[in-house]
């Protein structure tokens, strides 16, 4: 997935190394919420290598909606469109400009805070699976909230 980020982050108004010549490592996803409906929002951390003389690297995270099928509404956050490993394409969007995404998303953290943090104790440690809370994942669709994995 990391090739189609590249333009999203150089026209991205927030994006800190416009101007400057820079390389993509690996994106790491770091959390998705998935109960099978849609947005799938999942969030991303983004390596950014800058190859000046300045030098440096910095992490973006970047949370995406994933739709199946293109989402006219949000053509101004685009990021890009790609196969799954189940080899269903998805297109992708900055998850911060769908409104619905986001609600999904704080929701989720909701959630968590409220103590509905699943196997994560209260210091937020993962539990035997190396995933830090599952946020409620027992709980039925709609109600679906974030899980997030160390890195």
């Amino acid at each position: 997935m990391t090739p189609e980020l590249k333009p999203y982050l150089e026209r991205a108004r927030w994006f800190g190394g416009k101007g400057r010549p820079f390389a993509l490592g690996e994106s790491i996803e770091l959390g998705s919420l998935d109960d099978g409906t849609e947005p799938r929002v999942v969030v991303h951390l983004v390596p950014v290598e800058y190859a000046d003389q300045e030098g440096g690297s910095e992490l973006y995270q970047l949370p995406l909606a994933l739709y199946r099928d293109p989402q006219q509404q949000l053509d101004h956050a685009f990021v890009g469109w790609w196969s799954e490993s189940d080899g269903r394409f998805v297109h992708a969007y900055d998850a911060v400009h769908d409104r619905g995404a986001m609600a999904r998303y704080l929701a989720a953290f909701a959630r968590a805070d409220a103590g509905d943090d699943g196997e994560a104790g209260d210091d937020g440690e993962a539990g035997d699976d190396g995933e830090a809370g599952d946020g409620g994942a027992e709980s039925g669709p709609g109600d679906a909230a974030m899980r997030f994995r160390r890195v």
